[in-house]
């Protein structure tokens, strides 16, 4: 049986030039002769098509593949909520909030804008209008000081930290909201 995660897997080997899609079909297809699951990392290290730092290479660049998703997928979600918010308050329509999605939605994974920065780019809301909303949800908009990665920090919270999801660096949520003008 083929994962999903096997065939991902597969897509980075070839992407890094470590393994040909010829060698990714063949234990592709070792591997579903097999009567227990194998992953198909482990197929091409006894096939001696990459090696073990090789093999973790690519479980690396999956790792954070998958980690760089899910935040998009968690901003996403708090994005939703930001624009039901900002139609909820008039500032524009439900039309324009789905539009908006849908440019963020098109955005290739290396380049993400929050939602209301596209807002703001497409002329939508000000960003004073964005600060507003930001305002109601009780949230305030944090710069990782190492990546400059931008965060919600829903429920403003003074003094309390949380970890960057880019770098690992802990970020402390500032004591006042002057502190944020970074």
């Amino acid at each position: 049986m083929v994962t999903e995660s096997d065939l991902i897997f597969g897509e980075i080997a070839i992407k890094t030039g470590l393994v040909t899609a010829e060698q990714i079909d063949e234990c592709i297809k070792i591997q579903q002769s097999l009567t227990a699951w194998k992953p198909i990392g482990l197929v091409l290290l006894e096939k001696k098509y990459l090696s073990e730092e090789q093999l973790q290479t690519i479980i690396d660049i999956q790792r954070r593949n998958l980690e760089a998703r899910a935040i998009q997928v968690r901003h996403i979600k708090e994005d939703n909520i930001f624009g039901r918010l900002a139609v909820k308050l008039g500032l524009l329509t439900e039309q324009e909030v789905e539009e908006c999605l849908g440019v963020q939605l098109m955005m290739q994974d290396d380049y993400f804008l929050r939602l209301g920065e596209i807002m703001v780019n497409k002329g939508y809301l000000s960003q004073d209008d964005v600060d507003t909303v930001l305002d109601y949800q009780s949230a305030q908009i944090i710069h990782c000081p190492k990546c400059r990665t931008k965060y919600n920090v829903i429920l403003f919270n003074p003094g309390s930290s949380f970890i960057c999801y880019e770098c690992d660096k802990e970020l402390i949520v500032p004591d006042s909201l002057k502190a944020l003008d970074m």
